[in-house]
Parts: structure tokens; C-alpha cells; sequence
């Protein structure tokens, strides 16, 4: 039981500081996705931090592209917050056990990932993980963006992140993010949704976005090349100046593309076993 008030259950997932659990509120009734700083952790002020910026990042976004957060505190020295439980699994599972998506799929995907993150910088927040790892897809096959873990609120004098460290994820991190995490404005987003759409026609993970382009021509269909080139720009100055521009790009370039094959699996997966149907009758 976590404050009196959320009991876990199984856990749906770890990264490099949490696990996350479903959990019963007690209270309402109703299940919710726990988020859990792991043990030992809890020491660190930075980690602490984060955790705390992740809870105003993701409290200021009232979208339907972002996960909701309810509820946010500290248990015997472990920080938690209690986010709303999307039932689904990422598009990185669907990449893993379906392959390279068609076109017209992935950009839809990415477009809703587009309308996320604009509303957040809008809010003055600025991800800094967008991947295909933190996009969940409800029921409904909406893609729903989490792990606002490494925002940095531009506005925010008290910076947790130290210049010159790095954080993000290697293959979707602009170059000036892998240089120095502190000094990054939107476009380091704008590289990481390019990288992602890039990964989702590719169906793996971008080795280097602003040569993968390049290398991965058969892959990538003609009307994409160009906004791809642009958004994975070494150069933050070369690329699209927001990510409301790139949207634009994009959104030109769906249209043009051939509608997903028929048969091509739906956005919406659930890697959670069926229950079973019969109990096992042993002899």
C-alpha cells in the first residue's frame, strides 16, 4: 500500500530511475499506472527533482495526445506519482513484434505525437525523450505520449541538469542534446519526432538520423524524404523551426501516400496474456 491509499499489483514496466505498477486506488475505485523512483535512488537531489519536474510538466498538459497525472507524493523516502492507466502497449512493441510500419500508419502515429509535444512547448516544456519507447497507444488507437522525466521547463531558473551532462536516448538525440542536455530548445524535439518517424518506417531503432536519411532511401518514400532531411538536420538552425512546422510537412506529404495495406495490424496492441478460459485439470 502506497499513502495509505494505492495497493500495487503487477509491474507494467521499468526505466533507468522507476518501475511502474498498476495500482487500485482505494479511494475511487479505479486503477491508475504507479510510478515508483527504484530503491536507493531516493537520495540523489537531482533524481528527486526530476521527479518533481515530470509532475509539473505533465500537470500543466491537459491534452488527449498526453498521459494525465492525479496524484504525486513521498512513502518512506520513495517518491511516487500516480498517472493515468493507458491500457496498450507502445509503438516500440508494435516495431518489435510487427516490423517497419507503412508510411501513411507512421506518420498518423507521429502527427498525433506532433499535436503532444507542440502543446507542451506551447506550455513552455520541452521533452527531450521523444521515442518510440514513450508512446503508449490507448483502445481507442490513440497515441498517448509519457516520461516527461527529462522535460526541462524552459522557464525554470532551478535547472536540475548540469552543463555538459547528457541525457536522452542515443539514435533519437539531436547532437546539441548529446553535447550539453541544458542547452536544447524545441528543435532537439523536432529531431527526436524525425528520429522516430524514421524508426517506424525502418522498423528499428536509428543508428544516426542525420546519415540514416541518406542510407535508408529504398525505406523512406519520396514524399518524406524531404520533411526526414530536414527535421534530422545536424544543425539546429537547418531544421524546421518548430514542431508545428514540421507537422505542416508531414501532414503534405499523408497526403499523398497510398493508404496502409489492407491486413496491416492496428495501431492498439495488448501484451498482457489472455485470461484463461478453463482452469488446468491435472490427472
Amino acid at each position: 500500500m502506497i499513502a495509505s491509499r494505492y495497493t500495487l499489483h503487477e509491474q507494467l514496466g521499468e526505466g533507468g530511475v522507476a518501475y511502474v505498477h498498476r495500482a487500485l486506488d482505494e479511494r475511487t475505485g479505479d486503477w491508475v499506472a504507479l510510478k515508483l523512483l527504484r530503491p536507493g535512488l531516493p537520495a540523489s537531489k537531482g533524481l528527486r527533482a526530476r521527479f518533481r519536474n515530470e509532475v509539473r510538466a505533465l500537470a500543466t498538459l491537459n491534452h488527449p495526445h498526453v498521459v494525465q497525472v492525479y496524484d504525486f507524493g513521498a512513502t518512506d523516502n520513495t517518491l511516487w506519482i500516480a498517472m493515468e492507466l493507458v491500457e496498450g502497449a507502445t509503438l516500440r512493441d508494435w516495431m518489435r513484434v510487427h516490423g517497419a510500419m507503412p508510411a501513411r500508419l507512421a506518420v498518423d502515429a507521429v502527427l498525433q505525437v506532433c499535436s503532444a509535444i507542440a502543446a507542451a512547448h506551447d506550455q513552455g516544456i520541452i521533452h527531450r525523450d521523444v521515442k518510440p519507447h514513450n508512446v503508449l497507444v490507448d483502445a481507442r488507437g490513440w497515441c498517448r505520449v509519457v516520461d516527461f522525466g527529462l522535460a526541462r521547463l524552459v522557464q525554470d531558473r532551478t535547472s536540475v541538469t548540469r552543463t555538459g551532462l547528457t541525457m536522452g536516448t542515443w539514435g533519437y538525440m539531436s547532437p546539441e542534446q548529446s553535447a550539453d542536455a541544458k542547452r536544447v530548445d524545441g528543435r532537439t524535439d523536432v529531431f527526436a519526432l524525425g528520429a522516430t518517424l524514421l524508426a517506424l518506417l525502418s522498423g528499428k531503432d536509428p543508428v544516426d538520423p542525420t546519415r540514416d536519411v541518406t542510407r535508408l532511401a529504398d525505406t523512406v518514400p519520396e514524399p518524406l524524404q524531404w520533411p526526414l532531411t530536414r527535421s534530422t538536420m545536424a544543425e539546429p538552425d537547418h531544421r524546421h523551426a518548430s514542431v508545428a512546422r514540421l507537422a505542416r510537412a508531414l501532414g503534405r506529404a499523408r497526403d499523398v501516400l497510398p493508404p496502409a495495406p489492407p491486413g496491416t495490424p492496428a495501431l492498439h496492441m495488448s501484451l498482457s496474456p489472455p485470461p484463461p478460459t478453463h482452469p488446468t485439470v491435472l490427472p
